[in-house]
């Protein structure tokens, strides 16, 4: 059976067991907006994945929904684990690039994390809400770093 049938297979059971009946409709709806072939990486099954999520947290609330489509994600990785190390290579590609902006940048604006987390996003193929959420981890780490170095030693 081929990656992609299993994975649609894996998606309608799952859904199924969630949703009933509603399970096909939903991948229906998915597939009319995101649709995937078997050239498809892990970061088509992934954006498919999400789609999913936007759909069921409507019906079930952002925290089931993200519970379901977790494994739905494990069993992509899972199908598609050939194509996991070029996605760990881009993420260390990302993490460089975001270091050399706080380097130049050491306290970015909103406006700033938002450009250049666009800006990444459009470089690497990826979801640019996620590269900023990154962004912003690191930014809040940097200043804690930055701080606690400052501080001086009480006497």
């Amino acid at each position: 059976m081929a990656i992609l049938e299993v994975f649609m297979n894996y998606c309608t059971k799952t859904l199924e067991i969630n949703f009933g009946t509603l399970a096909n409709e939903i991948i229906n709806n998915v597939k009319a907006k995101k649709n995937l072939d078997d050239r498809s990486n892990i970061g088509d099954f992934k954006e498919f994945i999400d789609l999913i999520e936007l759909n069921i947290s409507v019906l079930s609330g952002k925290n089931r929904a993200n519970d379901i489509c977790n494994s739905l994600r494990s069993k992509a990785v899972e199908l598609t684990g050939s194509q996991k190390p070029q996605e760990t290579l881009m993420n260390s590609d990302i993490d460089r690039e975001i270091s050399a902006f706080l380097t130049k940048n050491s306290l970015p604006t909103e406006g700033d994390i938002i450009d250049y987390s666009k800006y990444l996003a459009m470089k690497y193929g990826g979801n640019a809400k996620k590269v900023e959420k990154e962004i912003i981890e690191k930014v809040k780490t940097h200043v804690k770093l930055s701080v606690s170095r400052k501080k001086p030693a009480k006497k």
